[in-house]
């Protein structure tokens, strides 16, 4: 079976992301999810640590009946020209990679791989940064994600470190 990588932050892990995944599935690959930004935490941009965001992505993919081969946290190296050959020197063998993000789409090309562009569902409400400032500004977040996404946001404290993280 062939294997597909889905990349990203998970700042949190939302219905978005689900969708992305159950489309891996239902294309046919075995999944592997790949945490990025691994070093980053407790920031507005990356509120949440690796470990919290791993413990979202499983508890997600487990309420959603998907299986994954591997979840994987990996650190940035802010360098495009080494950040795939970073990546891959971490991770199972897989084939496919899919993503929204143009950047990543292009480096994993240039790689020679074949990429899968993600068309985003509902990106008005299920995107990071909207549910971020409405966790800081203590306005509806939790619809946007999964029941068992909540109760991890909320036993994470992520209300109230959004708000002390939140610009001023």
């Amino acid at each position: 079976m062939s294997v597909a990588l889905l990349p990203g932050r998970f700042q949190p892990f939302h219905r978005g992301h689900v969708a992305i995944a159950q489309t891996v599935v239902t294309d046919g690959h075995e999944l592997i999810v790949m945490i990025g930004s691994a070093q980053e935490e407790v920031t507005w941009e990356n509120p949440f640590s690796a470990s919290e965001r791993r413990e979202m992505v499983s508890a997600g993919l487990t309420a959603a009946n998907l299986e994954t081969k591997a979840i994987v946290a990996i650190g940035d190296v802010n360098d495009n020209s080494r950040w795939v050959s970073h990546t891959i020197a971490q991770l199972p063998p897989f084939d496919y990679v899919y993503s929204a993000n143009s950047l990543v789409q292009r480096l994993f090309r240039e790689a020679d791989y074949s990429v899968s562009t993600v068309e985003l569902q509902n990106r008005q409400v299920w995107e990071g940064a909207a549910i971020r400032q409405a966790l800081a500004a203590d306005e509806a977040w939790e619809t946007a994600l999964q029941p068992e996404i909540v109760a991890l946001v909320r036993r994470f404290g992520g209300p109230e470190r959004l708000r002390k993280l939140a610009p001023k």
